[in-house]
């Protein structure tokens, strides 16, 4: 069963967190694009004591953005294909593919600078980490956005 996309006055309570309202909104910006462009959809804003997470999603892929502000200072985006998170049974039975975004934009666009993801950050680079991953994304591979598998990852992946 597909989920139901966040409704806005959660996006709102998430952008108004006193501790973690920056992350949600540095996402939510960046990525406006998605969402106002392309169709995508909240589809879940969640905070842990892990960490907190974004996931925004198209009828194809799933982009989750993820921070671990207290312990090891995580930054990560991972875009996951949806088709494969629709199998049946319990997760342990299937591999869903996923696909770095670092690793997509290393491929597509080598000359990037890109963030590390398991660096301890303060905000602003986990903000700077997170715009260059929606400006990269979108330079870089408009036709993943619009739901197609990235051909040139296809023997490396998947």
């Amino acid at each position: 069963m597909e989920a139901d996309p966040v409704h806005p006055l959660l996006v709102a309570q998430a952008r108004a967190d006193p501790d973690a309202g920056w992350f949600f909104s540095a996402v939510l910006d960046a990525f406006a694009y998605l969402l106002d462009e392309l169709e995508w959809s909240v589809l879940r804003i969640h905070q842990h004591f892990r960490g907190d997470v974004v996931t925004l999603a198209s009828d194809a892929w799933q982009l989750t953005i993820d921070h671990d502000p207290d312990d090891t200072g995580h930054v990560g985006a991972t875009l996951w294909w949806r088709e494969d998170l629709r199998q049946p049974g319990p997760p342990a039975t299937w591999s869903p593919r996923v696909i770095g975004v670092n690793d997509l934009l290393r491929i597509r666009a080598p000359e990037l600078r890109l963030p590390e993801p398991l660096a301890h950050r303060a905000p602003s680079q986990v903000v700077d980490a997170i715009e260059t991953w929606a400006i990269g994304l979108r330079q870089f591979a408009p036709d993943v956005l619009r739901g197609g598998w990235p051909a040139d990852l296809a023997g490396s992946l998947g």
